[in-house]
C-alpha cells in the first residue's frame, strides 16, 4: 500500500503570511509616527531659526558702535512677535572674517558691529507614545556692512580748468580741449560707477570677501590698460542705464578715440593700499562694501589718466614767457588716488613737480644795465608740491542723509634754485639736463634742502658783463608739514550740482602766506647771490676791469659821466637794510639770517666822482673825454678791494632786479593758473553708504 504526502491548502496554511503582512504594516506605522515626530521637530527648528534670523537682523539695525541696549530690545521684540513663548539670548560683539573664532564673532568690545541671537523653545510631542518635551535651539549672527564713503583728496593743481595741469596733460596725450570741451567734460562728474560694475565689465567674478592682493592677482586687472579701463567704465555705465548715461558714454568715446596709442596701452593699477599704488584705495579695509560705493566718473578717469602718464613731462606753454626766456614744464611724480572705505580710509592728491627756467641766452633783454653786452642770466627753479593726504575721520548716519568729515594734511611744498642732480656743471645750460625726473627739490629729515648732489648746489645764475660769474643756490621750504585740518561735514553730491556744493570744500594749509611766496623766492635768490659774492670775494684783472668800465661808460660819444656810473654802482647800507627787512617780513630771517653780514658796504668814491668828471671834461674831443672816464672807472670806481666788490654787487642787483621782478610775476601767474595749488587741497565726497544688515552665520 503506497502513501503520498499532500500540501495543506486550507486556512491553516495561510496563517504565516498574515503575520508577515501585519509586521510590515506595523513597521510602516512606526516609521510614519517617528517621521511625523521628527518632521514636526524639524518644522519647529526651522521656525526657531527663522525667528533667530529675523531677530538678529532687527537687532543689528539698532546697534550702535558702543551700545547694545537698543539691539537687545529689538531682538526680544522680534522673538515675541514671531515665536511667542520662546526665550532669547542676545550678545553684541564684533564680527570680522579675520577673527579666529569658529563663526568669526567675538563678544563684547567697544567696536560693536554684530549681534548673536540664540532662540530656544520647548517643543511638545504630537504622538502620545513619545513622552516628555524637547528643547529646540536656534542661533543666528547678523552684522552690519561697514559704513563706507568714496572720496577724493585732490590738489587744485589737477582741476579741470583752462590753463591748468589736467588739460595740459590731455593735450600731451593727444586730446586738445577748448573751453567748450572743458565744460562738456565736467559732465562726467554727474554720474558715478561702482567698482563692482567695473569688475563685472572686466569679467572678474567676486564672491565672498575681497582684498587688494586677490583682485590685483587676476589676469584682467594685473594687465589692465587705460584703454581697457575706459571701455569697462563705459560698459558699467550701460548696465546701470538712465537718460544721463548717453551723454557720458559719448564723452568717454570721444576721449578714447583721441588718446594716442601709447596712452591707451599704458598700464593702470586699479586697486591699491599703503604698500601698493593704485587708483582706488580702501578695499582691504572695507571689502565687499567698498565695491558697492559709487565713484565719480570724472575723478576715476582723471586719476587713471595721471597714473597712465607716469612721470612723463607735461608741457605748460601758457605759463612760459618766451620774451623773457621763461620755459615751464611739470611732472606728476606720484598719481592721485581715490579713497573708498570706512572710517580710517585715506586718499591722497598727486605729488607734482614744476620746472621753471629763466634763461637769457638768445633773448633780447630790456633795461639799460640788463642790455649790456655779455650779460647772461640763468635761473633754474623747481617747485615741489608733495601729496596732500585726507583720512575719513567720521561717517555720521544719524541724520536724514549721511555726512562725512575728514582730517586733511597739506603736502609739503619747497622751492629750489640752483644746480640739480642731472646738471653736469655749475654753468650747465642744457635744457634736457634740467628737465629730468632725477632732479628734485626735497628736504632732508631735518627739513632742509641739502647742499649736495641729491639736493641743490650752487649754480652760475649771472655773468656780469660776461666777465664775472656769480653763483647762488636756494632751498626754500615754502610750506612745512603742518597739523591736520578738519574738513566737513560734507553731504553726498546732487545732480545737478548745488552752488555752493555741499559735497566739496577747499582746505587751506595753516601757516602759509601765498602772497609772500614769490617775493620770498626772489629775495632768497638775491641774498644767496650776495652772500656768495661777499664770501668768496671778487677778483678781476686790469683788462677785465677795463671791459667792465667800457660797458658801463659806453663806447660812443663822450659816454656816461663818472658820477652817473658811481651812483648806479653805489650799494648803500639803506638798500641793504630794506632787503633785510623784506627777508624778515617774509619769514626768511632764520633761514637766510647771517648771509647779509659783511655785505653792507658803500662805494667809496662819492666825493671824488664830481672832481674826476670835471677833470675829464677838459679833454678836447668826445673820444678823449670817454677814455678819461673809462680809465677812472677802471682804476678807481672798480679798483680791487671793497670798491670792486661793492660795484660788482651793485651791478648784480641792477641786472637781477628786473629779471627777478619778471620771475616773481611769472611765479604768481603760475600759482594762479594752477589754482593756487600750494597749500590748498580740494576734498570731495563722492558717495556715502551707512551699510545694511546681513546674516553672516
Amino acid at each position: 500500500m503506497r502513501c503520498e504526502a499532500r500540501a495543506a491548502t486550507g486556512p491553516r496554511a495561510q496563517r504565516g503570511s498574515v503575520l508577515i503582512y501585519a509586521a510590515i504594516f506595523m513597521s510602516l506605522g512606526v516609521i510614519l509616527i517617528v517621521g511625523l515626530e521628527l518632521g514636526f521637530m524639524y518644522y519647529v527648528k526651522r521656525e526657531m531659526q527663522k525667528s533667530a534670523d529675523l531677530a538678529a537682523l532687527a537687532a543689528v539695525d539698532e546697534l550702535t558702535q558702543s551700545n547694545c541696549g537698543g539691539a537687545t530690545a529689538a531682538a526680544n521684540a522680534s522673538v515675541a512677535a514671531n515665536a511667542p513663548g520662546a526665550a532669547a539670548t542676545v550678545v553684541c560683539g564684533h564680527w570680522n572674517p579675520a577673527n579666529a573664532a569658529p563663526n568669526h564673532f567675538v563678544a563684547g568690545g567697544g567696536d560693536l558691529n554684530a549681534v548673536e541671537v540664540t532662540v530656544s523653545t520647548t517643543s511638545m510631542t504630537i504622538m502620545p507614545v513619545f513622552t516628555g518635551n524637547r528643547t529646540v535651539v536656534a542661533q543666528a549672527t547678523a552684522a552690519m556692512d561697514l559704513p563706507v564713503a568714496a572720496f577724493t583728496v585732490g590738489s587744485r593743481l589737477l582741476r579741470l580748468e583752462t590753463g591748468g595741469l589736467l588739460p595740459a596733460l590731455l593735450s600731451t596725450v593727444g586730446v586738445g580741449l577748448s573751453q567748450a570741451d572743458i565744460l562738456s567734460y565736467r559732465g562726467l562728474a554727474n554720474v558715478g560707477v561702482k567698482p563692482s560694475g567695473l569688475l563685472a565689465a572686466l569679467g572678474v567674478p567676486v564672491s565672498g570677501e575681497v582684498d587688494v592682493g586677490t583682485l590685483n592677482g587676476t589676469a584682467a586687472i594685473a594687465g589692465l590698460t587705460l584703454g581697457q579701463l575706459l571701455g569697462a567704465t563705459a560698459t558699467a555705465l550701460q548696465q546701470q542705464g538712465g537718460d544721463a548715461v548717453v551723454a557720458q558714454l559719448g564723452l568717454l568715446s570721444h576721449l578714447s578715440s583721441h588718446l594716442n596709442l601709447s596712452a591707451l596701452n599704458a598700464h593702470v593699477n586699479l586697486f591699491g593700499n599703503d604698500a601698493v599704488r593704485g587708483v582706488l584705495l580702501g578695499v582691504d579695509t572695507a571689502g565687499r562694501a567698498a565695491l558697492e560705493a559709487e565713484v565719480d566718473v570724472l575723478d576715476l578717469v582723471s586719476a587713471s589718466l595721471v597714473a597712465a602718464n607716469g612721470a612723463n613731462f607735461i608741457d605748460l606753454p601758457s605759463l612760459g614767457v618766451p620774451l623773457l626766456g621763461v620755459t615751464a614744464r611739470a611732472s606728476v611724480v606720484e598719481p592721485p588716488a581715490i579713497g573708498i572705505g570706512g572710517v580710517g580710509t585715506s586718499a591722497r592728491s598727486a605729488q607734482v613737480r614744476l620746472y621753471l627756467r629763466v634763461n637769457s641766452n638768445g633773448v633780447p633783454l630790456v633795461g639799460a644795465v640788463l642790455g649790456l653786452t655779455g650779460t647772461a642770466l640763468d635761473l633754474p627753479v623747481i617747485v615741489e608740491v608733495a601729496s596732500s593726504r585726507g583720512e575719513l575721520s567720521d561717517l555720521d548716519c544719524s541724520g536724514a542723509e549721511p555726512t562725512a568729515s575728514f582730517s586733511v594734511t597739506s603736502g609739503i611744498a619747497n622751492v629750489c634754485m640752483g644746480r640739480f642732480h642731472d646738471m653736469t656743471s655749475a654753468s650747465d645750460a642744457d635744457a634736457t639736463h634740467f628737465f629730468s625726473a632725477a632732479n628734485s627739490c626735497t628736504t632732508s629729515g631735518a627739513g632742509v634742502v641739502p647742499d649736495s648732489a641729491d639736493g641743490v648746489r650752487r649754480h652760475r645764475v649771472l655773468s656780469v658783463l660776461g666777465i664775472l660769474p656769480l653763483t647762488a643756490r636756494v632751498g626754500l621750504p615754502v610750506l612745512a608739514s603742518t597739523a591736520p585740518v578738519t574738513a566737513g561735514p560734507l553731504l553726498e553730491p546732487t545732480v545737478p550740482r548745488q552752488v555752493p556744493d555741499p559735497s566739496t570744500t577747499t582746505v587751506n594749509a595753516t601757516g602759509l602766506d601765498l602772497a609772500q611766496t614769490a617775493t620770498n623766492l626772489t629775495n632768497a635768490v638775491a641774498i644767496g647771490l650776495l652772500g656768495d659774492v661777499a664770501g668768496t670775494g671778487v677778483s678781476a684783472s686790469a683788462a677785465e676791469r677795463l671791459s667792465m668800465a667800457q660797458a658801463l661808460v659806453g663806447t660812443t660819444g663822450a659816454g656816461r659821466s663818472i658820477t652817473d656810473v658811481g651812483n648806479q654802482l653805489r650799494w648803500s647800507q639803506q638798500s641793504l637794510d630794506n632787503l633785510n627787512a623784506q627777508v624778515v617780513q617774509g619769514g626768511l630771517g632764520g633761514l637766510l639770517g647771517g648771509v647779509l653780514q659783511g655785505v653792507g658796504m658803500t662805494l667809496n668814491t662819492l666825493l671824488l666822482d664830481p672832481v674826476a668828471d670835471t677833470v675829464c671834461l677838459l679833454g678836447i674831443t668826445q673820444t678823449a673825454i670817454r677814455n678819461c672816464r673809462t680809465n677812472y672807472v677802471r682804476d678807481t670806481t672798480l679798483a680791487s678791494g671793497n670798491n670792486l666788490l661793492s660795484g660788482t654787487l651793485s651791478m648784480a642787483i641792477a641786472i637781477l632786479s628786473p629779471a627777478l621782478d619778471s620771475l616773481s610775476s611769472v611765479f604768481r601767474n603760475l600759482l594762479n593758473a594752477l589754482g593756487l595749488g600750494l597749500g590748498q587741497t580740494d576734498v570731495s565726497l563722492l558717495s556715502a553708504s551707512c551699510g545694511h544688515p546681513k546674516l553672516v552665520y
